[in-house]
């Protein structure tokens, strides 16, 4: 009587667990089988982890306000800035929030620093008409003039 593999392997695994090969086979496939589960627990918690670790260190670099009251300059961490403000930044751009100085409610701006090498000084963007049809409003440095939006244009940042 001749026998398939199949019928061979099948034969192997109904003798006893402990003996022969049968035993390699069912040792071998619980080593398998615990290390499958152990990169799996090990994916979940990579997962966990980053999911519920802080952001970056490149999204925690201090922003500069301006208070338009008590006309104070200060920084504040992003993670600091109230969460609906942070929200509505994602899709209406930078807002406005309450100075820790004077407590004046929404009165502090963001500021950006001026490309210019030269200039760098820092200064509440006022969106200016760009002159060009069909062009944005663009952000001029209101201390050396340079339009912010043309540079960046111009000198792509590598």
């Amino acid at each position: 009587m001749s026998w398939t593999p199949l019928e061979e392997v099948i034969s192997l695994l109904n003798v006893s667990q402990s003996g022969g090969i049968a035993g390699k086979l069912w040792r071998k496939e619980t080593l398998l089988l615990g290390l499958l589960g152990l990169i799996v627990v090990g994916a979940v918690v990579i997962t966990i982890v980053s999911i519920s670790s802080p952001p970056s260190a490149g999204n925690q670099i201090p922003r500069r306000y301006f208070c338009q009251k008590c006309r104070q300059e200060f920084t504040i961490m992003p993670r600091d800035i109230p969460p609906a403000k942070r929200r509505a930044e994602a899709t209406q751009g930078p807002q406005a929030i309450d100075c820790p100085k004077c407590g004046a409610k929404d009165s502090a701006l963001p500021m950006v620093q001026c490309l210019n090498e030269k200039c760098g000084r820092w200064f509440v963007p006022q969106n200016v008409p760009s002159g060009r049809p069909g062009s944005p409003a663009t952000q001029v440095c209101l201390y050396c003039g340079l339009d912010q939006f043309r540079y960046l244009a111009e000198h792509p940042q590598k």
